[in-house]
């Protein structure tokens, strides 16, 4: 009966585990790499980097694709205060296709609620009349502050003019919980948060302790893209 009794409560211990881990304390500075998947096939490389300078966040990331004979790199550039405010966003795209190469650029600069953005030459002045950010770290800042805790979430209205020139897109975060994730043929225990992004993208995002993302998967037109991170 006494052996009993202990597998019991051995048993009981084990039903009532769940699977713990440390949460982020700061937004993680550094430069990590990246393998991309578009719809399950690995077609190229990704770059994410997060720098402090001073008074400012700097957030970089950086793409290459190919697809047959066509050839796609991007760089987006977000720089913003330490109390996220926005300072310029610079996004930077260039396609080659049988020999001929085209550039689509944009790059944004704010003063309050007033848009310098100038595209193909061209700069136009847009006002934005209500609170906004970038997609920088505002969000991962908000969640950090909740310490990740199950199911709380952050929002906000970002301003992303390769989606909405003249307007702001709501995006959201909500944290899952504690997964374990096979990452380059090893299990880790990850924090997995969700984003929606209004109407136009759902991503699955998959963090360590110390706030680097490991795992990210984009549902966006009915094409899905995957960021695994290299080894």
């Amino acid at each position: 009966m006494k052996k009993l009794l202990i597998l019991i409560t051995a048993l009981s211990l084990l039903a009532g585990c769940k699977t713990v881990m440390d949460t982020p304390k700061s937004i993680p500075m550094g430069s990590w790499n990246y393998r991309l998947y578009m719809n399950g096939a690995e077609m190229g490389s990704a770059v994410l980097t997060y720098e402090e300078k001073a008074n400012l966040y700097i957030s970089t990331m950086t793409m290459s694709i190919t697809a047959g004979p066509v050839q796609s790199t991007s760089k987006e550039v977000v720089t913003e205060t330490k109390s996220f405010v926005p300072v310029k966003l610079e996004i930077y795209n260039q396609v080659i296709s049988n020999g001929s190469t085209q550039n689509i650029d944009i790059v944004a600069v704010f003063n309050g609620k007033d848009i310098d953005v100038t595209a193909g030459g061209n700069t136009a002045r847009i006002t934005i009349d209500k609170p906004f950010v970038l997609g920088g770290n505002y969000l991962a800042k908000a969640l950090l502050d909740k310490n990740f805790e199950k199911n709380s979430s952050a929002s906000a209205d970002i301003y992303s003019p390769s989606l909405e020139l003249e307007d702001t897109v709501k995006v959201e975060e909500r944290v899952i919980g504690v997964e374990t994730v096979s990452i380059n043929g090893k299990e880790e225990n990850l924090i997995h948060i969700k984003q929606i992004m209004e109407d136009f993208q759902e991503s699955e995002i998959h963090i360590d302790s110390k706030g680097v993302v490991r795992k990210m998967r984009t549902l966006m037109l009915n094409n899905l893209m995957e960021l695994v991170i290299d080894k």
